[in-house]
C-alpha cells in the first residue's frame, strides 16, 4: 500500500515538474522580464513567467527592450 501511493505521488510529481515554453507577448506594456502579464503558454496568460532551467522563453526579434 505504502509503496502504490509513494510510486503514485512520484508520476504526479514529474508531471507537475516538466518544462514549459514561454512566448514574450509584451502585454503588460512595461517590459519587465518577471511580470507575468507580459508572458503567453501556448498563447493564454497563466500567471507565471520563465523560473527554471527547464523553462524555455520564447522573445521574438520585435519585441522592444526587455528588462
Amino acid at each position: 500500500m505504502k509503496l502504490s501511493t509513494f510510486c503514485i505521488l512520484c508520476c504526479l510529481s514529474t508531471s507537475l515538474s516538466q518544462a514549459a515554453t514561454y512566448i514574450w507577448s509584451g502585454a503588460a506594456g512595461n517590459g519587465i522580464y518577471g511580470d507575468a502579464n507580459n508572458w503567453t503558454v501556448n498563447g493564454t496568460p497563466n500567471g507565471y513567467y520563465p523560473q527554471s532551467n527547464s523553462d524555455n522563453a520564447i522573445i521574438g526579434k520585435n519585441a522592444g527592450t526587455v528588462t
